[in-house]
């Protein structure tokens, strides 16, 4: 008996007949339906935005391409040191630079040290012309002798 009762609720399971199918039903002629130009205007909008959207995609990847040559550049400068050597000629020449202003600092300072001496030698020769003047200009004391 448990054998028939098996057998039977097997058969009701797989039963094509027993269990009722869904089926795709189209709308009543009186409803109200979309307009068939409406479908396509649809779909030409999809097929737009997707064409939209492959031409976009298309100019993103050739920026990456030319951006990414732009790195490899950089990154092979950066290995062969073109880029350290640079900012070390740049060092170099600022070095240079200062180098150049300080020498020329000493050599102003030497000149107005030369002049310094010369206005203060100019100074004591115009003091002893005036002693001298003055000297010249007193009687001189008489010997007795």
């Amino acid at each position: 008996m448990q054998a028939a009762a098996f057998k039977d609720k097997k058969q009701r399971v797989t039963s094509p007949a027993s269990a009722p199918v869904p089926a795709w039903s189209r709308p009543a002629p009186d409803s109200a339906q979309v307009p068939r130009w409406l479908h396509r205007a649809t779909l030409s909008l999809y097929i737009l935005l997707a064409l939209f959207c492959i031409v976009l995609l298309a100019l993103v990847l050739v920026k990456n391409s030319e951006v990414s040559q732009e790195l490899r550049v950089v990154k092979r400068e950066l290995q062969n040191g073109k880029v350290s050597i640079s900012g070390q000629q740049c060092q170099e020449e600022q070095k240079q630079g200062w180098s150049s202003i300080q020498q020329l600092v000493t050599e102003a300072r030497q000149v107005i040290d030369v002049i310094k001496t010369n206005v203060h030698i100019g100074n004591e020769k115009t003091k002893l012309h005036e002693i001298s003047k003055v000297l010249e200009k007193k009687p001189q004391p008489r010997k007795l002798g």
